[in-house]
Order: C-alpha cells, then structure tokens, then sequence
C-alpha cells in the first residue's frame, strides 16, 4: 500500500497528521516502529518520486502526497535511481508566507 501522488504540493496539513497517516501505514503493513516528520521528509526524498518543499521545514510538511488515498498518479520505483545515482528530485519552492506589519516589525502569518 502507498499514496497516491497529488499534482500539487499538500501544505495544509500539520507535521503530526503526517505522522499519524505514517504510523497508520506501518501499524497495517505490521511494522512496529515510531516515526516522525524528519523521517517522513527523508523518505519522500529518497523515494526520488514525491514532490517536497524545504520551504516551512521544519514547522510544516510540503508533500505531492494525496493523504486521503484516492486518486492520483501511481508511484513509480525511481528510488532505485536515487540509490544507482545519488540524486534526488529537487525541493520545490513556496511562495514566501503572507506577512503583516505589527508595531514597525514584520510578524509572519505562521
């Protein structure tokens, strides 16, 4: 069983969903482990086939994962690339979160 892959980065989601959908996974695959959102991270860049952005790291995940199953392109076996080759898919940029200015500062909206 793995994710769907989404079109467009999934940035609306918390750090701890992601890790209650990956410890889901491995608790039906019988795979007794903890987890967490630096590992999460790591796994989609290794597996060479999932979109990520580094840009709220580490508050937030930025994941081309479609976190309600469904449907969405298959994954394909392009870790193996990443092992072979050493290179993995490039981090995708965010816009820059919306700011306001608060009392002569800028205070970030996240």
């Amino acid at each position: 069983m793995s994710l769907p892959r989404a079109k467009n980065l999934v940035t609306n989601l918390s750090n701890s969903y992601w890790v209650d959908v990956a410890e889901d996974y491995m608790r039906r695959a019988s795979l007794l482990v903890e987890t967490g959102a630096g590992l999460i991270l790591v796994a989609a860049i290794a597996s060479g086939d999932v979109s990520y952005s580094l840009s709220s790291h580490p508050h937030a995940l930025a994941l081309g994962l479609n976190y309600l199953g469904g449907s969405g392109r298959a994954p394909v076996a392009a870790w193996r690339d990443v092992l072979k080759n050493g290179a993995v898919r490039p981090a995708t940029n965010l816009p820059a979160p919306p700011q306001w200015v608060q009392q002569n500062r800028v205070v970030s909206c996240w």
